[in-house]
């Protein structure tokens, strides 16, 4: 994992198929990637910025090496507008940030996503990963995570109410994890000498025995209360770290991986780096990053 790395091509070069051709808002972007029976599958986003207007799709390949073979599915969920919108829970969340899990305890794929608004939710995919478990409403789905804070304010910025997103579920016995990013993400560089650091990007945590929760961070409050322990908030040359997910190495050891700008670069969103770190776990069950 240390590299070097070498870029072999894009996922979807040309947009996704869930929009019409010259639509501004079909380039796909927040990916999550999950391997199941030597199949890839990448999970995407597409969306108009500040609204519910979102799909979130699905392409696979079986061989990462040649780009040019990734097959588009099309959409799986929309929120704002499209097929089902108007069901719970499609009907108050925003269909963007895409975390996929096989349960390792039902083998049941999990498709957690959301973005402000209303917060995190989670919804069963069927077996082959390409659509929900249930087809048609009422769908099966739990609301995760949901941060109750106003809107933050201020003379040179503003995001709105419920400021969570970009989250990642994992399991490391006998928990389930929910990592998750809260604050202000973007445009960072015309505003990193007014914003206080509480309200810059930071990725939180909170876990559960249950895989659909409640989920509660290290001081037993919920997620769906406001509650989320801090993991990893800007430090040293890690500015507003966000988009965090687990993965393992060939050791079997989990690896936690981030998005991060360089406290000394410029802090445009376009130069953003990745950030990984083993992880090990306390006596308390709680996951800290190793190094």
């Amino acid at each position: 994992m240390a590299g070097p790395w070498d870029k072999v091509g894009q996922v979807l070069p040309a947009g996704s198929e869930i929009h019409e051709p010259g639509e501004h808002w079909r380039l796909p972007w927040a990916p999550a990637v999950v391997e199941k029976d030597s199949v890839f599958y990448v999970f995407y986003a597409v969306t108009i910025a500040r609204t519910r207007k979102s799909a979130i799709g699905v392409a696979t390949c079986t061989n990462l090496d040649a780009p040019h073979t990734w097959v588009d599915h099309g959409a799986i969920i929309y929120t704002g507008e499209g097929p089902n919108a108007d069901a719970y829970p499609f009907n108050v969340s925003n269909a963007i940030d895409p975390s996929v899990l096989i349960d390792p305890q039902s083998s049941i794929p999990i498709l957690q996503y959301g973005s402000f608004f209303q917060g995190i939710f989670q919804v069963p995919l069927a077996d082959d990963l390409l659509s929900l478990r249930n087809r048609n409403p009422p769908f099966s789905a739990t609301h995760i995570a949901d941060d109750n804070a106003a809107a933050i304010k201020a003379k040179s910025y503003s995001v709105g109410a419920h400021p969570i997103e970009g989250s990642a579920l994992s399991y490391h016995e006998p928990y389930y994890y929910v990592y998750y990013a809260h604050g202000v993400c973007c445009q960072l560089a015309k505003i990193a000498d007014t914003i206080p650091l509480a309200d810059v990007y930071e990725i939180r945590i909170g876990r559960s025995k249950n895989l659909t929760g409640p989920y509660v961070d290290k001081n037993g409050v919920g997620l769906l209360n406001g509650g989320g322990s801090v993991f990893l908030a800007s430090q040293g040359n890690v500015f507003a770290p966000g988009g965090p997910s687990v993965t393992k190495n060939s050791s079997g050891t989990d690896i936690f991986y981030y998005h991060y700008l360089d406290r000394n670069g410029d802090l445009e969103d376009k130069h953003a780096l990745l950030g990984w770190k083993p992880l090990t776990y306390g006596m308390d069950g709680w996951p800290q990053i190793n190094g």
